[in-house]
């Protein structure tokens, strides 16, 4: 009985870890691009890779995040719409209500301001 309680206490505090340290690979990138102004192309190297990292974790809340930042540092109008839509997409993905009202907003504030 002890080996199993044990076996528990293991997988649960193993998977809370492997979250902690995926969450922990966003930020991680985050970090380094969040200090660039708005429309400031730079931040696409970073953005890339945290668009890439979501994709392979398929994280589609991630991805709505970095789908989002990558609107906010696009300069041209057709590339933020772009990124507005795959916000769209991911959002409608993780069925958050939350989300996909922000994503349309997202995009409909695109559209008023350009």
């Amino acid at each position: 009985m002890k080996k199993f309680y044990f076996f528990l206490a293991f997988l649960f505090f193993g998977l809370s870890n492997s979250q902690n340290n995926r969450s922990s690979d966003y930020y991680d990138i985050k970090k380094n691009y969040e200090k660039y102004p708005e429309n400031d192309l730079r931040a696409f190297v970073f953005l890339n890779q945290y668009i890439a990292l979501a994709k392979k974790n398929k994280d589609h809340s991630q991805l709505f995040k970095a789908y989002k930042d990558a609107v906010f540092y696009s300069r041209s109008e057709a590339n933020k719409i772009k990124y507005a839509d795959s916000t769209i997409l991911s959002a409608l993905i993780t069925k958050s209500n939350d989300m996909i009202s922000d994503a349309y907003l997202g995009k409909s504030i695109i559209y008023y301001f350009n």
